[in-house]
């Protein structure tokens, strides 16, 4: 039996994502995140897999909080439909207790990354639209979804 109900609305990806490496593109203390490729039946996509951590001994009861949290989570990102937020494309089961997210991905890294490489060089209106979209990923995150 598993502790997770899947959203209806978020289509299950499992038998068409097949992981490029098994070394994580990212980890970070939330999530580990994997270069993927979507084998849909008109084409091949590479896609970002995130994988919650959780613990390996947690308990039952543990679990089924996080995974509370977790489908929470995926409830705000499925309605989310803004230039700056990556859509999500579907989950995938097997990477751990807990699906793992399926989006697009993304080549030239996250935003710390561009920050990083680019900080010189962008204008004072490129970073207020980054500033514009972390507000309203901020905004909506925040908002109780039923």
């Amino acid at each position: 039996m598993s502790v997770f109900e899947t959203p209806i609305c978020i289509p299950d990806l499992t038998d068409q994502i097949m992981k490029d490496s098994d070394t994580p593109a990212a980890v970070g203390s939330y999530a580990t995140i994997f270069k993927c490729s979507w084998n849909s039946p008109s084409e091949s996509s590479p896609v970002a897999v995130q994988v919650v951590k959780v613990r390996h001994d947690s308990d039952l009861a543990s679990l089924s909080i996080k995974s509370e949290e977790w489908r929470q989570e995926i409830k705000v990102w499925g309605r989310l439909q803004s230039e700056h937020i990556l859509p999500l494309l579907g989950l995938i089961y097997g990477y751990g207790p807990l699906p793992g997210l399926v989006s697009p991905w993304i080549g030239n890294g996250n935003l710390i990354q561009l920050l990083t490489r680019h900080h010189n060089i962008l204008t004072r209106h490129e970073r207020f639209r980054l500033v514009g979209g972390l507000a309203y990923d901020f905004t909506i995150s925040k908002t109780k979804v039923g």
